[in-house]
């Protein structure tokens, strides 16, 4: 038996790796956080309105999307 196990020197250099696409992927996503946070903001503001037009008012999913948009818009 060696000093160096291969099995778990393997199991270290994959781990290694997948640490490393992580940062990576992290770090290519990191511009676009900013808008998620937007959006999930936005989803929580809306989301009482909308569930207003379409489940009490009966109005189509894409047309009380489409006003929501429109009015965020005019402010």
């Amino acid at each position: 038996m060696s000093y160096l196990d291969h099995d778990r020197l393997k199991q270290v250099g994959f781990l290694l790796i997948i640490v490393f696409i992580g940062v990576l992927l992290f770090m290519e996503m990191l511009t676009f956080f900013p808008g998620f946070l937007s959006a999930v903001t936005m989803y929580v503001i809306c989301r009482k309105w909308m569930f207003r037009l379409t489940a009490q008012r009966k109005w189509n999913k894409s047309l009380a999307a489409a006003l929501m948009m429109v009015e965020e818009n005019l402010y």
